[in-house]
């Protein structure tokens, strides 16, 4: 007797566990899709109305709880995120982990350069540098542009210049690439005679690898051929 009152009570006492195992999977899983939608309505709406406001943030949410990630230009941007999270509907604290970008410092050296860079291109746009025919040898009708380009350069003393020659595709490959290289040596040989340094210069060729349009008509292949001033380190 006193072995089947043990046994009946260890059936009680499984039975028992067994009920609470079920009753916490039943829990689980009728809270957790709750939840979930919660979650996911929570952070659905905070990302909505960063979006209205045109402001950018990585979201995650954990539960009522949103947690903001990524950078942002400034701490006033910052401060700004964090408050529209905080007011969405829903939303119970907001842990903001946004990183504040340093700004970067432009070095008047390098604001020359920039400057020399936009007027540069600004005179080349409409002009080119201008050599006879099949010949490096510069055109006279150039010199007045390339003593643009001289006073140019000597606003940014201390940039470096890369003087690049291109070609349109006549011709075999071999014969332009010299030619593209002879035609950028003669634009430095030009702007070292008017007193720009020669360390300050570098001559290249590309030959015709980097067409600006088709070599399919003649205003194309004008186009190609060219010399750029491009200064490096910007």
């Amino acid at each position: 007797m006193h072995t089947q009152e043990k046994e009946a009570r260890l059936s009680k006492t499984l039975l028992w566990l067994l009920g609470l195992i079920a009753f916490a999977i039943f829990g689980y899983f009728c809270v957790y899709p709750q939840n979930h939608h919660i979650q996911s309505d929570v952070n659905d709406r905070t990302a909505s109305a960063l979006r209205q406001a045109g402001l950018d943030a990585k979201v995650q949410t954990d539960g009522r709880d949103i947690i903001l990630a990524g950078t942002v230009p400034s701490q006033e941007v910052k401060t700004r995120v964090g408050e529209i999270a905080l007011a969405t509907w829903g939303v119970n604290s907001v842990d903001n982990r946004l990183i504040v970008e340093q700004a970067k410092v432009i070095t008047p050296v390098q604001a020359a350069a920039k400057s020399c860079q936009a007027k540069f291109n600004e005179l080349l746009a409409g002009q080119k540098i201008e050599f006879l025919s099949d010949n490096a040898q510069i055109n006279t009708t150039s010199h007045k542009l390339l003593d643009s380009l001289v006073e140019v350069a000597k606003e940014c003393p201390e940039a470096r210049v890369q003087i690049a020659g291109h070609t349109d595709n006549q011709g075999p490959a071999a014969y332009n690439q010299n030619l593209s290289e002879r035609r950028a040596a003669s634009v430095v040989a030009y702007l070292k005679q008017k007193g720009i340094a020669a360390a300050r210069l570098t001559a290249v060729g590309f030959g015709f690898n980097k067409p600006l349009a088709g070599n399919d008509t003649p205003i194309g292949m004008q186009k190609n051929r060219r010399i750029e001033f491009n200064v490096e380190g910007i």
